[in-house]
């Protein structure tokens, strides 16, 4: 019931370099060269199957997946959604301290004060398990009425590599998977998808 996601990494970025893995047993080191530099990100190799096609569902759904975006980011309102996937993150080797949050606060209002910033980032830092200090902006969006008394918020992991391996290789590969699935573990890769 195990995947080594080892095997959805492709083995080029969006801008066409070469995806290096540094295998170390039970983890496994990802990045691929930048500006001279290397971006890298650890992730341990094996998460159950159906969790990691949940993930990516709700990426698929609530993420962004544009084509120049370079963080990781899940939009919810609901709070248990994103916690399963920060657990899930977990899972895989993403802790919770590199995790940052924005709130997005919609209202008619001019500004937002700041007895409502509080309340939103002493209720997501609780309700997420996360510091203050992760909570990066509480941002307003004009709407017509006033929020949910929380907002909503943004999860999301400042790495590119990250980006590229759910993205480029983990997406890609299960979209194709549950337009046609053809066996019992398939299916179970749509079930978690859907």
């Amino acid at each position: 019931k195990r995947i080594d996601i080892t095997s959805l990494i492709p083995t080029k970025n969006l801008f066409g370099r070469d995806i290096f893995v540094l295998d170390n047993e039970e983890d496994f080191y990802l990045w691929y060269a930048v500006g001279g530099g290397a971006d890298h990100i650890k992730l341990k190799k094996k998460i159950i199957l159906e969790k990691l096609a949940e993930l990516i569902g709700f990426y698929f759904g609530d993420g962004n997946t544009s084509y120049n975006i370079r963080t990781f980011r899940i939009n919810n309102c609901e709070p248990s959604v994103l916690n399963y996937c920060l657990d899930i993150l977990e899972e895989m080797g993403i802790t919770r301290d590199m995790i940052k949050v924005q709130v997005i606060y919609s209202t008619p209002k001019d500004n937002i004060d700041g007895p409502i910033k509080e309340r939103c980032i002493s209720y997501w830092s609780r309700i997420l398990r996360l510091s203050k200090a992760q909570i990066v902006s509480v941002n307003k969006s004009l709407g017509k009425t006033e929020s949910l008394e929380y907002g909503s918020a943004r999860v999301f992991l400042d790495s590119a590599v990250f980006v590229e391996f759910i993205l480029n290789g983990a997406l890609k590969k299960i979209v194709s998977i549950i337009q046609e699935p053809k066996s019992k573990w398939e299916i179970i890769i749509l079930n978690g998808f859907l």
